[in-house]
């Protein structure tokens, strides 16, 4: 009997220590675990399965110099919204071809008289560039401070190379940088044979100047003059399949002058216009739009609608605007101007319209677009 109580007192102290010892393995020290919370007593604690947070592994941080970035070209990425750099006011001027025909010539003049020009026009507009230059600067020999090509289309180039290939005129004008990219000699061979005239002219006029004057864009380049920036979105590419070779090989640039943007589109078709949506669809916006081929048969309308412009440079003169055929009638080379005019106007409510039509034109920046 004082057996058994004994042996009952032994049993009874071995349950005490037991449950003590649950009760400290059940006890969190905050030392070990900062992630856990006190329960109230009498509460259940839901059964919850581990969360990503609270199983992923501790986050090392790695400097940008450890991980480069690759380098990707515009075209290939969708990149976000980038910040836009403040920009100087200045003047814009679209020329006019005194004879009627269809051409793209564009001066800008900056904040402090400098001068730029895009493409030129034909051989007979030399002397209209020569002329405005000396009227904007009042110099009897302008200075321009860099002069834009968008492709190698005689009403797009031969200006610059009449002026340049001729001893009347090769001094008119001090170029201090040319800007271009074009495709080589063999793809306008292969492609567009009836053009190669115009692009031998063309290149033999950048081979008057010297390699420290001449600058092969690529895409993503920036170029500041006198507070203004012009991007260099596109640029060609030969192995894309089009069906108007050279127009599609347009350099596409965007001039951003007085906080606002000016989009050049050249005579970019449908292939251009799918490789600058794919390069810039989260940055499409600009707020002065130049028309793609003089207003006729270029970039897709949808990719219009995304550039979300105020106003609209049209370089199209007399037949184009009034969307007649460009051999006089009963042609087959029909025009769209009309209908996209109708649509900038109408469907996406643009008001500001600014046609080669009517003359020389002069916008100055930034502009009223409300």
């Amino acid at each position: 009997m004082k057996f058994r109580r004994i042996l009952l007192v032994v049993l009874a102290f071995a349950v005490l220590l037991s449950f003590a010892a649950c009760t400290v393995q059940r006890t969190v020290n905050p030392t070990q675990d900062p992630t856990a919370e006190a329960t109230v007593p009498g509460t259940k604690v839901p059964t919850q399965k581990p969360t990503a947070a609270s199983t992923k592994k501790p986050v090392t941080t790695v400097k940008p110099t450890q991980v480069p970035t690759a380098t990707v070209k515009p075209t290939q990425q969708a990149s976000a919204t980038p910040t836009k750099e403040p920009t100087a006011g200045g003047t814009l001027y679209q020329l006019a071809d005194s004879k009627g025909g269809q051409m793209n010539s564009y001066v800008i003049q900056t904040q402090n008289n400098k001068l730029i020009i895009m493409d030129g026009g034909y051989d007979r507009n030399k002397q209209d560039l020569i002329n405005l230059a000396k009227e904007i600067t009042g110099q009897q020999k302008p200075e321009i401070e860099a002069w834009f090509f968008s492709h190698t289309h005689s009403d797009h180039v031969n200006a610059f190379s009449s002026m340049f290939n001729e001893s009347a005129t090769k001094n008119a004008l001090t170029v201090k940088k040319l800007y271009y990219n074009i495709t080589s000699r063999d793809y306008v061979v292969n492609k567009e044979p009836d053009s190669l005239q115009t692009y031998d002219n063309f290149v033999k006029a950048l081979n008057t100047f010297p390699a420290n004057k001449k600058v092969i864009v690529q895409e993503g380049d920036k170029i500041r003059i006198d507070g203004l920036i012009i991007e260099v979105l596109i640029t060609p590419d030969e192995t894309k399949s089009t069906v108007v070779p050279i127009n599609d090989a347009s350099v596409i640039y965007r001039l951003n002058i007085g906080n606002q943007r000016v989009l050049f589109l050249g005579d970019a078709y449908e292939t251009a216009g799918l490789r600058f949506y794919r390069g810039y669809k989260d940055d499409l916006t600009a707020d002065v739009i130049q028309m793609a081929h003089h207003g006729s048969q270029g970039i897709q309308r949808s990719i219009y609608k995304k550039i979300e412009a105020k106003a609209c440079l049209w370089p199209s003169p007399q037949f184009m605007w009034e969307d007649k055929n460009q051999d006089g009638g009963g042609g087959s080379y029909r025009l769209e101007t009309v209908s996209l005019h109708r649509y900038m106007r109408y469907d996406l409510g643009i008001k500001h319209h600014f046609i080669s039509r009517d003359g020389v034109q002069k916008l100055v920046f930034p502009l009223d677009l409300d």
